[in-house]
């Protein structure tokens, strides 16, 4: 893997050696091998395998969709109803022209 001249942390794959000492895992497990606080999804990850498996653990966990894609959206959707369902505390952040912004 290449490295910049500025990285501070290194990704590595899970199943790879000393999972539990790397400060970014990149993985498909629900499991959190590296004890993070922050959990990040991609490409219609559910959280709810990591939060069954690790309930407190996380201080955030992030999800990532393509709000133009309606599978992405409708999946992110039916995975927020899911969480709220299950008291989780969420909230809902949207990419505008001025950068970030979190939804009311």
């Amino acid at each position: 893997m290449m490295r910049s001249p500025r990285a501070k942390a290194s990704a590595t794959s899970a199943g790879e050696a000393q999972d539990e000492s790397q400060p970014i895992l990149l993985t498909t497990a629900g499991d959190n091998r590296n004890g993070a606080t922050l959990r990040v999804l991609l490409a219609g990850a559910a959280a709810e395998a990591g939060l069954s498996l690790a309930p407190v653990a996380y201080e955030a966990i992030v999800i990532l969709f393509n709000g133009a894609d309606p599978t992405e959206l409708a999946d992110a959707r039916a995975q927020w109803s899911r969480l709220k369902a299950a008291g989780r505390v969420l909230s809902y952040w949207r990419q505008g022209d001025d950068g970030w912004t979190r939804a009311v």
